[in-house]
């Protein structure tokens, strides 16, 4: 006869929470800028990306990023790009979180 086994299943189902902690939504950048992304998890976050208008620029292990963006000119005029930040759980559960901003 066997003895009985025991065993117990976590499943992980929640998304890490993710910010753009800088610059802020709506804002008026130009120069050299520093986004900064935070990101939470109940229980571990593996990587943190950064996509600026679709083009990934930077990422990192753990739960925050910071890079150094070479703000392009709007042609003529103000341009607006989007900024967003993704980060991904042990578990593969994802998180987002997206701001605009107006290029001078």
């Amino acid at each position: 006869t066997s003895a009985p086994v025991s065993l117990n299943v976590s499943n992980d189902a929640v998304a890490p929470t993710v910010s753009i902690l800088s610059p802020s939504n709506g804002s008026t950048v130009s120069g050299t800028v520093t986004v900064s992304v935070s990101a939470i998890d109940d229980r571990k976050v593996a990587s943190v990306a950064l996509t600026i208008d679709g083009k990934q620029v930077a990422t990192s292990t753990g739960t925050s990023l910071k890079y150094s963006w070479n703000v392009p000119r709007g042609k003529g005029k103000s341009a607006t790009s989007t900024l967003t930040a993704r980060a991904v759980d042990g578990s593969g559960n994802a998180g987002s979180a997206s701001i605009s901003v107006t290029r001078k």
